[in-house]
């Protein structure tokens, strides 16, 4: 009978260490997760404003092609080749 109640709580405690380290892991797993989601959204975020702005050289360049082609080469050619 004593052996069984000894037993018993060392199940119990076994158990409960179980349980207390997967609760931990699991909320542990789930910052991370929130943490790693809010860099995506960052990153997201960032992408989207740097596409825009990059949208807008594109058309002021078209547009000084449009209006002075020299002046377009010229900034071309900068661009390629002085630049790296």
């Amino acid at each position: 009978m004593k052996r069984n109640v000894i037993l018993l709580v060392v199940g119990v405690a076994i158990i409960l260490f179980w349980a207390i380290t997967t609760r931990d892991l699991a909320i542990s797993n789930k910052r991370k997760s929130e943490q790693l989601q809010a860099q995506v959204d960052s990153l997201k975020s960032e992408n989207f404003i740097l596409k825009t702005e990059l949208g807008r050289y594109e058309l002021t360049f078209d547009h000084l092609t449009e209006v002075n082609p020299k002046a377009a080469l010229e900034a071309s050619n900068f661009m390629n080749h002085e630049t790296e």
